[in-house]
C-alpha cells in the first residue's frame, strides 16, 4: 500500500481494504500519529552506538539515561521533529544523526531536533536556561526543574560590572536597614575650629596682698606681702546643632528566592 512521504502513514486507496479498512487505519495511521505526538523511547547509554528501530524513530520523545563511557552516536529514521532529553552523566557527548548529518544533544538539557533527508539532524531549540543557571524568583518554592539555593538568607543583591564573586558580608539586611538614632559613641573624633564657640575653662593664680601704708594711703612696702589664691572660671557651652531625631533606614523591599536550574 502507498505511504505518506515523511511519516509513513498508510494511504487508503479508494475501493481497497474492504472489510479491513478500519484495522489498517488504526494500525498504520492512528497508532503512528499517537507515537508521533506522545510516544516515549528511553535508552540507557554507555559506549556503544544505537540504531533506532522504525517504531522508536516514530516516538515523539527520546530520553537518554546512563553513564557515558565514550562518545555515543544514535541513528534515527525520523523525518520531521522530535524531542531529546539527555540526562546522562559522564564527560562524553551524544550525537543524533539520520545518516546525512548529526547534532549533539547537550547533556543535562531538553532539546527540540528537526530532521530531513537533505540537511540531516540539527537542533531547533534548547531549554531557555542551561543547567547551573541561577535566577531570582518572587515565590517561596522553586519552579519545577530548579533547586532552591538557601546559602544566602536575609541578604541583598549587589550589581557589578565585572566578575561575579562569592557571597560576602555578615550583617543581615533587616539589621542594617532599620530605623535608628546615631549615638555619640558612633561619631568619630573631629578637631573643631573654636571660632564662634563658647568654651568652659578654669584656672588658679596666686595674688600678693600688701598691707596699707601710713594713714591708709598706698601700701607698706617695708612689710612682707601676704598671698591669696584666686580661681577664675570662664563658662559656656558647645552647641551640637543636632536634634536627636531617629534616622529611618527601613527601606522598602521585596522578598525573593535564589534557585539553580537542575
Amino acid at each position: 500500500m502507498p505511504q505518506t512521504t515523511n511519516k509513513g502513514y498508510e494511504v487508503q486507496v479508494t475501493g481497497s481494504n474492504s472489510g479491513t479498512w478500519g484495522d489498517v487505519l488504526n494500525a498504520s495511521v492512528i497508532s503512528y500519529i499517537d507515537q508521533n505526538m506522545g510516544g516515549l523511547t528511553t535508552l540507557s547509554l554507555a559506549s556503544s552506538p544505537v540504531v533506532l528501530s522504525a517504531s522508536q524513530s516514530r516516538d515523539c520523545i527520546l530520553r537518554l539515561t546512563g553513564v557515558l563511557l565514550a562518545n555515543v552516536q544514535i541513528t534515527t529514521a525520523c523525518v520531521g521533529f522530535f524531542f531529546v532529553e539527555n540526562v546522562t552523566t559522564g564527560s562524553f557527548s551524544v550525537t543524533v544523526t539520520n545518516g546525512v548529518a548529526g547534532a549533539v544533544a547537550p547533556q543535562g538539557n531538553r532539546v527540540i531536533m528537526i530532521s530531513d533527508t537533505t540537511n540531516g539532524v540539527r537542533v531547533a531549540a534548547t531549554d531557555t536556561f542551561p543547567t547551573g543557571t541561577k535566577c531570582l524568583f518572587f515565590q517561596t518554592t522553586a519552579p519545577t526543574g530548579w533547586t532552591k539555593d538557601t546559602s544566602l538568607d536575609n541578604g541583598a543583591i549587589r550589581l557589578v560590572s565585572g566578575t561575579v564573586g562569592a557571597d560576602a558580608g555578615t550583617a543581615d539586611f533587616t539589621t542594617v536597614f532599620a530605623a535608628r538614632t546615631i549615638l555619640q559613641a558612633n561619631i568619630p573624633d573631629y578637631n573643631l575650629n573654636l571660632s564662634g564657640v563658647t568654651a568652659t575653662a578654669s584656672t588658679t593664680a596666686t595674688v600678693n596682698v600688701y598691707q596699707p601704708g601710713p594713714g591708709g594711703v598706698g601700701v607698706n612696702t617695708a612689710a612682707s606681702p601676704s598671698s591669696a589664691t584666686v580661681t577664675v572660671t570662664i563658662g559656656g557651652t558647645l552647641p551640637s546643632g543636632g536634634s536627636g531625631t531617629a534616622m529611618d533606614f527601613a527601606v522598602k523591599y521585596a522578598s525573593a528566592i535564589r534557585a539553580t536550574k537542575a
